[in-house]
């Protein structure tokens, strides 16, 4: 009769655990180490080092520590805030804290000698103060708010100011504080710019959106093509259901004809400068980033005009 036992030792066994030597379990440690870092890291907080420091006017202080505290949860920025009560000549520039990312102010304080375009970097429209009944009239004040050229931290300043302004963040806020809004940008974290240039002027523009893209803390899709290419599109996407693919703005030599841009959904931008003969820049009136595009337009033209 058959033994059913079976016997190890004139037999292999079916199954032969596997033999780890002293580099493989080394191997496998690091591995393990290196799991547990990742996961550690994933549940641990990050403390942000960015945190944005800011003076405004006080009348300002109830939509914007509302603001404040929906931006601090939405990005993880934190801002801090001193309010003052006046904004007169009786300040002096080396009386600002020097480490100051932006200020906001009513936009006639801000023609102030101390709050200079060579101390600010740029300025975006906010809100405007409810209105205030005089005997002679009824006038409401603009609310400006300004980022500091000695900023460190500019794309996250720009990113403050961008939300007061957007329609669905900030400006709700103003609205139940009873302020009258502005058309501020579409709100987005990370908006991406779509830019049509004359290929020639690849070269001149690099640098420009590279610094642009840097200060503002964005991104842009720059398209170079020649000019009678970005008629074409300008011509194709303004006819079209689907705006979302045009182009914000595009850039045309002065001598060529577009006066039939008018009847599109592109705009001439005003001239700012009276130096070069420098190309022509439309808006598209279905962008949702009009004011970033605007202030693109400035800080290129001023860029080129040097």
């Amino acid at each position: 009769m058959r033994s059913n036992i079976f016997d190890f030792e004139k037999n292999s066994p079916i199954f032969k655990p596997p033999k780890y030597t002293g580099v493989t379990l080394s191997l496998l440690s690091i591995f393990v180490l290196v799991c547990m870092l990742a996961v550690w890291e994933k549940i641990t907080p990050k403390e942000n080092s960015i945190k944005l420091y800011g003076h405004a006017w006080a009348d300002c202080r109830e939509p914007l520590e509302l603001c404040k505290v929906a931006f601090e949860k939405e990005t993880g920025i934190p801002v801090e805030i001193g309010y003052l009560e006046d904004f007169s000549a009786k300040y002096e520039l080396n009386s600002l804290d020097k480490s100051v990312d932006f200020h906001i102010l009513p936009s006639e304080f801000a023609k102030n000698k101390i709050f200079h375009e060579e101390t600010w970097a740029e300025k975006l429209d906010l809100a405007h103060h409810p209105a205030e009944i005089t005997e002679d009239s009824i006038y409401k004040k603009a609310i400006v708010g300004l980022v500091s050229k000695r900023t460190a931290q500019s794309p996250s300043t720009l990113l403050f100011l961008r939300y007061l302004s957007a329609p669905s963040r900030g400006q709700f806020e103003f609205a139940s504080c009873g302020w009258t809004g502005v058309r501020g940008d579409k709100w987005r974290i990370l908006p991406t710019l779509k830019i049509l240039i004359p290929l020639k002027l690849k070269q001149a523009f690099m640098p420009i959106l590279n610094q642009f893209k840097e200060r503002e803390g964005i991104l842009w899709d720059p398209q170079f093509m020649a000019p009678s290419s970005i008629l074409k599109v300008a011509n194709i996407t303004s006819k079209g259901d689907d705006k979302q693919f045009m182009p914000d703005l595009i850039w045309l030599p002065l001598e060529l004809d577009t006066r039939h841009l008018d009847s599109l959904a592109f705009k001439a931008i005003e001239k700012s400068s009276a130096g070069k003969q420098l190309p022509r820049a439309y808006l598209s009136q279905w962008s949702d980033f009009q004011q970033t595009a605007l202030r693109f337009n400035r800080f290129a033209t001023k860029y080129l005009d040097n």
